[in-house]
């Protein structure tokens, strides 16, 4: 027997070997599978949280036989949460894991895989007639299963996953690798808001095909295993509300004991990529903590779990199930109560506690119904009516939380230091569903708050690949609801503790203001340590007309390589995007040594190859020479002689690179364009830029992730021409086109070739193109010049009568079109109206 969060789970058979083959180590047992489950508890069950769990079972190990099991068994402790989802012809009843006694029991069940569904349970409030089915939720996270056909390997997936990273970073979401623990890699993306099973696979397939498209020799849509062979396999469908994809961290039933593992990209780029056994990733996750962090953090917004709140909690037993779900007894020192705690229904407490997490953030509480609801408030909460705060409600805490003040460890969820910054009573004046208003008398805050529940608040229309939760606001809690908090009655400056009405502000942060983020020890004048390794911050594709220029700047985008430049100690170092030292490469830039005369900083940089009018051309700097012609534009500033920079508004490190400026010869400080995001455009568009970075100016660093506070608008430029011919298609385009092939007319009645075209299509485009391609085919080329066998291996040809509009953003030097997408068939035109 053991006893686990205060449930007792019996283990039979714990000496029975389960994976004999393990080398030196000896066989894995059964007490050993119950270990790891119990050990990676705390980042496992944020990824099984609220979703149903199918097992795949091995009850005499992996040499025996094994088999699914969807329904939960009725001999199953009464304490095992679960769901029950009607199918078309049944109805079953699956467990789902949210405790490690959960996980106990599911490994006394030799349950080695766990499998659930890229959506999570949302369960409908009570009283409410819509359908528990799979179809009824909403999917928070993309799934992207590579599979190795036969002749290919692991290195090969590895490939296909960098090239769906590079497609779906583009688009403005985050790609997270894991390999499967069996032959392949399997890709999770997080979505900014829940979307259909339907919208999900849609999404997910057009990905694939996209993919598919551009390496038809070595990627595959189909499922038909005869045309896998030498390729890889996107399978799109595990979207499905349907289908399940084997959690990460989950064991695998293989003769080795395999996990499907978490992978940093620099692994899956690197040479020695394989599978990693469970013991293996256990030391991963002591020493690196969890790398889908991230995942759990965007993976869509909060749910109710039958409370009826938008700020109720969230899965697991009691009020305190996610609380204690994402916290591993022993390795934090946080309160860890085994039961929850029986409270007076609101009016009694609260407390502001200022996390140094890998954001710093101010965590909200109010004792309420025995527990502590929270909120995460990225910039503390508001000292004048005229302010309105974003946060981000996340799980319930225990009461004893109220008191609790450490370093919780780096590798535990929500690491960094906890500081109480404020506390005291507070009385309700109004609790409801999507309003809170209290009245708090504090040492520091008091006045009249209202929370008021905002859902669309933080994520901005229309655009893709924001975060649930802000740009990491929550640093480190769960992804949850959007809150505005204001101020309603105004109310003395706040004070330091002991004071009365001083008006100094306190050591340990400040509620607003330029410098809010920065760390307590830089408050203090003690120096930060010189930061080796940041990375760019990255910019959100995004629409930036309608943004205003008294919260905005509006930078030109230049069409280069990012660098960041540390300086120190009269040594320069260059650093690509990807962290690779790009020193030797860049030499003429040591000088920069030179220019800043004694002072250490690390700078953001764009490293530019002018080409005709000193416009930035791409192409040049990707295949430049030692004669060709270099420039670095510094647009950031991150650290300066001792103090980091990284949790400064932009505004004011701004001010520091500006007044820095006029030391760099070596570099450019080009100035950001003094007007509104309409005008932004046009000029930049006149001065030959790609377009515009927006950047919010109250905004803070982040090191080598992509937020919304920074939006890049780039221009697109649109063009008409004809169709010379088309290329086969592949997967799920067999019996359509893969690429369309452009020409413009040259006067003769021929075509120059121009480029070729493959994305932008819908269903309906592809059909009908396809049909009037058909029709008009012939055997000869259209075209008065070559299309390379890069391009066209196998070329179909047609005579050139359709005229079609693309969307692009430029031209090579050699006339093909950057970036082109297809917009519509030009039914109005024929070639001699171009």
């Amino acid at each position: 027997m053991v006893t686990v969060g205060g449930r007792s789970v019996a283990i039979t058979h714990p000496d029975r070997e389960f994976y004999p083959a393990r080398g030196r180590s000896g066989a894995v047992t059964k007490s050993d599978v119950v270990g790891y489950y119990r050990e990676i508890a705390p980042v496992i069950l944020p990824l099984l949280c609220e979703r149903p769990v199918t097992r795949k079972r091995w009850p005499r190990g992996v040499a025996e036989e094994s088999f699914f099991e969807k329904q939960l068994p009725s001999s199953a402790p009464d304490w095992i949460d679960h769901c029950t989802l009607v199918h078309r012809t049944h109805r079953t009843t699956y467990p789902m894991a949210d405790s490690e006694a959960t996980l106990t029991w599911l490994g006394q069940q030799a349950a080695l895989e766990l499998h659930v569904p890229q959506w999570r349970h949302d369960r409908p409030d009570p009283g409410s007639d819509a359908p528990d089915s799979p179809g009824a939720f909403l999917a928070d996270r993309l799934v992207f299963d590579l599979d190795p056909g036969e002749q290919t390997g692991l290195t090969d997936c590895a490939r296909v996953a960098t090239a769906i990273r590079d497609l779906t970073e583009s688009n403005g979401l985050t790609c997270h690798p894991v390999t499967s623990g069996s032959k392949g890699i399997h890709l999770y993306v997080a979505l900014d808001r829940p979307v259909t099973s339907d919208d999900a696979v849609d999404v997910a397939r057009r990905v694939a095909d996209e993919v598919a498209g551009r390496h038809p020799r070595t990627v595959t849509t189909t499922m038909r295993k005869s045309e896998r062979r030498g390729k890889v396999f996107i399978d799109w469908s595990q979207n499905n509300g349907a289908k399940t994809t084997v959690a990460p961290y989950s064991l695998r039933g293989r003769a080795r004991p395999t996990v499907a593992a978490p992978r940093t990209w620099e692994e899956i780029e690197g040479p020695a990529l394989r599978q990693l056994t469970f013991d293996e990733v256990l030391r991963r996750v002591d020493e690196h903590g969890d790398l889908l962090a991230d995942l759990v953090k965007g993976s869509g917004p909060d749910r109710s779990r039958g409370t009826g709140h938008a700020y109720g909690t969230r899965g697991g037993t009691g009020r305190l199930g996610e609380y204690r779900a994402r916290r591993h007894s022993g390795r934090t020192p946080e309160p860890l109560p085994e039961t929850d705690s029986r409270g007076a229904d609101g009016g009694a407490g609260f407390v502001i506690q200022e996390h140094h997490a890998s954001t710093l953030h101010w965590d909200f509480r109010l004792e309420r119904d025995g527990v502590l609801v929270s909120w995460a408030v990225p910039q503390n909460l508001p000292v004048s009516t005229g302010q309105d705060r974003l946060a981000v409600h996340t799980e319930d805490h225990p009461l004893e939380y109220a008191s609790f003040e450490g370093e919780i460890p780096q590798d535990q969820y929500g690491g960094g230091r906890v500081e109480i910054w404020d506390s005291g009573p507070y009385s309700t004046v109004k609790w409801r569903d999507d309003e809170v208003v209290v009245d708090l008398h504090g040492e520091r805050l008091r006045g009249r708050y209202a929370l008021i529940h905002t859902p669309g608040v933080g994520r901005r229309r229309g655009r893709r690949g924001t975060k649930s939760g802000g740009d990491g606001a929550d640093g480190g809690h769960a992804s949850g609801t959007h809150w505005l908090v204001h101020l309603m009655q105004d109310q003395p400056e706040i004070r330091p503790p002991g004071t009365h009405g001083s008006g100094d502000r306190p050591s340990t942060g400040k509620p607003s203001g330029d410098g809010a983020g920065q760390t307590t020890a830089t408050r203090r004048g003690s120096r930060a340590p010189f930061p080796r390794g940041l990375r760019p911050m990255l910019a959100t594709p995004g629409d930036i007309i309608g943004l205003d220029p008294d919260e905005w700047a509006f930078e030109g985008k230049w069409d280069g390589h990012r660098v960041i430049i540390e300086v120190r100690d009269a040594a320069v170092r260059l650093h690509s995007r990807n962290g690779r030292d790009v020193t030797d490469e860049l030499g003429r830039f040591a000088a920069l040594a030179e220019d800043l005369d004694g002072h250490d900083a690390v700078l953001d940089a764009e490293l530019v190859a002018p080409g005709a009018r000193g416009i930035p051309d791409f192409a040049r700097l990707q295949r430049r020479t030692a004669a060709t012609e270099l420039r670095l534009y510094v647009f950031d500033i991150l650290h300066l002689d001792g103090r980091s920079l990284l949790r400064v508004a932009y505004r004011n490190r701004r001010k520091v690179l500006d007044a820095l400026a006029p030391l760099l010869h070596t570099a450019e400080v080009p100035a950001p364009y003094d007007c509104g995001p309409r005008e932004a455009m046009r000029r930049s568009s006149d001065d030959g830029l790609e377009g515009i970075i927006a950047k919010r100016l109250g905004s803070r660093y982040a090191d080598g992730r992509r937020s919304d506070a920074w939006i890049k608008h780039k221009h697109f430029a649109s063009d008409e021409l004809v169709i010379g011919g088309y290329t086969r298609g592949s997967g799920s385009r067999a019996e359509t086109f893969g690429a369309l092939l452009l020409g413009e007319p040259d006067g003769g009645g021929r075509l120059r070739y121009a480029g070729k075209v493959g994305t932008g299509f819908d269903e309906h485009e592809l059909v009908r193109l396809t049909a009037s391609m058909h029709r008009i085919r012939r055997k000869t080329s259209p075209f008065n010049d070559a299309v390379p066998r890069s391009d066209a291996p196998d070329p179909l040809w047609v005579t050139p009568r359709l005229v079609g509009e693309i969307r692009h953003s430029g031209r090579t030097e050699a006339g093909r079109f950057r970036h082109p997408s297809w917009r519509s068939l030009r039914s109005d035109k024929s070639p001699v109206d171009l």
